[in-house]
């Protein structure tokens, strides 16, 4: 709707392709996690979005676009879902049903409303920042045959610099 904002995603040829007529897309080559990591702390984004569909995969993910989302210093728009909803709600720059149009309106208000848009980023901020721990969705990994009842979840490799908080996420007990 507007002719003021470009968008940037993150992909390979395919995507390239795939966006390559599309006005004011930009589509940047994957890269290593610290060229990342050093984009994200550099670039200048307002709004990041994370639409998520239905589906067995999809069901699996977690919320790690809040990170990527933060990291890159914007609000973040979400699908209203698990793993999204309810750990966001009150975080999110808006949590949205799969409708293109209200996620149109959405971003173009973050966009056009500094205020609402800055105060989306530090409340994410502030949440990311927290030391805690969220439960999330149904377990993918499974301990073996003899493992102890209730001993599946979600595993993951934590890898802390001293001094810094972390959230992690698990599977059911």
């Amino acid at each position: 709707r507007s002719a003021l904002y470009g968008f940037e995603l993150f992909g390979d040829a395919r995507v390239a392709r795939q966006f390559s007529r599309v006005p004011r897309v930009r589509v940047r080559a994957p890269r290593p996690w610290p060229e990342f990591v050093h984009y994200c702390r550099s670039a200048r984004l307002a709004v990041g979005v994370a639409p998520l569909l239905p589906g067995h995969f999809n069901a699996m993910r977690t919320h790690v676009k809040q990170f990527d989302i933060t990291r890159c210093g914007a609000a973040g728009v979400f699908t209203r879902s698990e793993p999204y909803a309810p750990a966001l709600d009150g975080v999110a720059g808006a949590l949205l049903p799969n409708e293109p149009a209200s996620w149109v309106d959405a971003i173009i208000d973050l966009l056009e409303d500094d205020q609402r848009r800055i105060a989306a980023h530090a409340r994410a901020a502030a949440w990311v920042a927290q030391a805690t721990e969220v439960a999330h969705g149904q377990p993918v990994l499974c301990c073996g045959a003899d493992a102890a009842p209730g001993r599946a979840g979600l595993f993951s490799v934590l890898i802390q610099r001293a001094g810094l908080a972390v959230r992690s996420l698990q599977g059911p007990r």
